[in-house]
């Protein structure tokens, strides 16, 4: 029998302690009233509501903001490194004489500068990739 009265004490206890959950979510609840179950249904279903928005879609606002910012840095940085990318290829064709009649690489040489453009850039991405894997393993943490 005394085993019984304990588990009540303890269940009422839990009780109380959601109770006092509750008047903190909605302060409006008195301590004592007395709510038809239409009216306590509804604030459990609101009380649901509130729990789902909090756990889906303040993170999906976060996630969105990060995936916005990401897609912006991506695509600065691809415009840069096409620029950068067009500038190295001028200056090969520049340093072997390609953009004259009588260069180095002029005549069936002519794409050598371009192959060398590509093969920078991607020695370029080929480092990008390893940064990421490198930043995936370690956690997503910088070194």
């Amino acid at each position: 029998m005394a085993a019984s009265s304990e588990s009540k004490a303890k269940l009422s206890s839990k009780i109380g302690g959601a109770a006092a959950k509750l008047r903190q979510v909605n302060p409006g609840v008195a301590k004592g009233s007395a709510q038809s179950g239409l009216a306590g249904a509804k604030e459990v279903l609101q009380l649901a509501v509130s729990y789902a928005k909090q756990e889906t879609v303040d993170p999906l606002r976060g996630a969105s903001r990060y995936l916005a910012f990401g897609l912006a840095a991506s695509a600065l940085i691809g415009t840069g490194l096409v620029l950068v990318m067009l500038g190295a290829l001028r200056g090969v064709q520049t340093l072997t004489g390609a953009d004259h009649q009588r260069g180095h690489l002029s005549g069936s040489w002519s794409w050598a500068p371009y192959f060398i453009t590509l093969f920078i850039c991607l020695a370029v991405i080929g480092a990008i990739v390893v940064a990421m894997r490198r930043s995936i393993r370690s956690g997503g943490t910088s070194r």
